[in-house]
This record gives C-alpha cells, structure tokens and sequence, in this order.
C-alpha cells in the first residue's frame, strides 16, 4: 500500500518495532513487581536458561557435568526470566512482521500475475479472432477465385462461340 512515494507498510513495520521495546521494558517492570507473575512466567525461565548455559558451557570446557546445578536467586533469575520474556516478545513481534511483509508481497505478486495472465488470455483471445478472420477472408478469396475463373472461362467460351 503506498501513497504517492510514501511506502505506509515500512512505516507500519518500523513503529511495531519501536513500540516492542516499551512493550518489552513493561513486562519485565511487571515482572518484577508482582509475585505471582515473577514466580510463575520469569523465573522458571531463568533457572532453565540458567541450568542450560551451566551445563553447555561445562560441555564446551569438556568438564564433569554435575548431576544438579545450583538455582539462581530469584531476583537474578526474574531479571533472566524477564529478560528472555522481552526477547521472545520482540523477536515474536518481528517474525509476525516479517511473516507479514512476506505474504503482503506475495500477494502482490499474485496479483500482478493474475494481471499478466489475463492479458496474455485477451491477446491469445485476440490472436485466435484474427487467425479467424485470416482463415475465412482466405476461404471468401478462394470463392472469389473460383468464381472470376468461371466466369474467365464463360467469357472465353462466349468470345470462342460467336466468330
């Protein structure tokens, strides 16, 4: 969709963007100040992130794995938590938008095709009306032949008959 010179689509997808990261910054502000939410939506999060990096980086270091890593705090692992909310929220955000911008121009592209389909339909339309016509103004040349020819050969006949 664009006015003028003016693509309202990249101006679409720029302020989603710019309106994801407040977005972000609130949830981990509510994170934080409320339990329920913290107990259950950020830290789980972050004590999985948590035992994950432990253990990958044990494994880069070709260590011993512990048989249990040790939890987080909870306030360090509700700022992880939060902090992977807000990452899964705007990358949430831009995969839609680019999901978005990808079907916009697909179907913009059907559409052009669509048009490109029906003009090559009207000019094959157009090519079988003049093939058509070439076809019966031939026949009528013919039956104009035919018909001088006869009438050459009547005039010969006559012209023959009468000295």
């Amino acid at each position: 969709m664009v006015i003028g010179t003016f693509p309202i689509g990249k101006v679409f997808i720029f302020t989603m963007k710019q309106i994801s990261k407040p977005v972000s910054k609130l949830l981990k502000s509510y994170a934080r100040h409320h339990p329920f939410f913290r107990r259950i939506v950020c830290i789980p999060p972050g004590q999985v992130y948590n035992n994950l990096e432990v253990r990958l980086k044990l494994h880069l270091l070709k260590l011993k794995q512990p048989k249990r890593v040790p939890p987080l705090t909870p306030a360090m692992a509700t700022r992880i938590g939060a902090d992977i909310l807000g990452e899964v929220i705007v990358m949430s955000i831009g995969v839609f938008l680019l999901y978005y911008e990808v079907t916009r121009n697909r179907l913009k592209s059907e559409k052009k095709h669509e048009k490109h389909r029906e003009q090559r339909m009207l000019l094959d339309q157009r090519i079988g009306s003049l093939y058509t016509n070439i076809d019966r103004n031939e026949n009528e040349i013919r039956k104009i032949k035919a018909a001088l020819s006869f009438e050459l050969e009547n005039y010969r006949y006559r012209d023959d008959g009468c000295e």
